[in-house]
């Protein structure tokens, strides 16, 4: 008789084992099922996004909101908006990072700066602004220019090459 309740026991048992498995693999293929979509939305995001025909709620410029204030302003305030954006954007490349155009107190303090090189005084004898500026606007090397080397930045070891 005993062997007759293990017996029940263990079938009880091995179904409730199955049918927890069989519900594991329904979560388990609804999670897959979810992910899938969800992967799925992604790719056609980014699909969208690089053949830029993504067209909808995220496009900033072709907007009801953005188009009504445009055809309300006047041509001197359209004008006067591309030449601001003219004046912020064109100093810039984008590509390379680099700033094509300098401030005229930028072009100032760099002639200053070369002009005090070209007197005789050393690199090291700078201060950190200068330095800035020179690496700035001439490149991390600009010391080469002058004949000087990148152990003259911090104290005085060659003097003015003669070139």
């Amino acid at each position: 008789m005993k062997m007759t309740t293990m017996k029940k026991k263990h079938k009880r048992n091995v179904k409730v084992v199955n049918e927890a498995s069989k519900e594991k693999s329904n979560v388990v293929k609804r999670v897959e099922k979810t992910l899938d979509k969800f992967d799925l939305k992604i790719t056609l995001f980014r699909t969208k996004m690089s053949n830029n025909t993504f067209k909808g709620d995220y496009d900033l410029f072709n907007n009801p909101m953005v188009n009504n204030a445009r055809s309300a302003m006047s041509k001197e305030d359209l004008q006067r908006y591309e030449d601001w954006g003219h004046a912020v954007f064109d100093d810039i490349d984008y590509e390379t990072a680099a700033v094509t155009k300098f401030p005229p107190p930028m072009l100032n303090a760099l002639a200053y700066v070369e002009e005090s090189l070209k007197s005789g005084q050393h690199p090291s004898t700078l201060n950190i602004d200068e330095v800035n500026i020179l690496n700035e606007m001439r490149g991390k090397e600009w010391y080469k220019n002058w004949g000087y080397e990148e152990e003259d930045l911090t104290e005085v070891k060659n003097f003015l090459k003669k070139n």
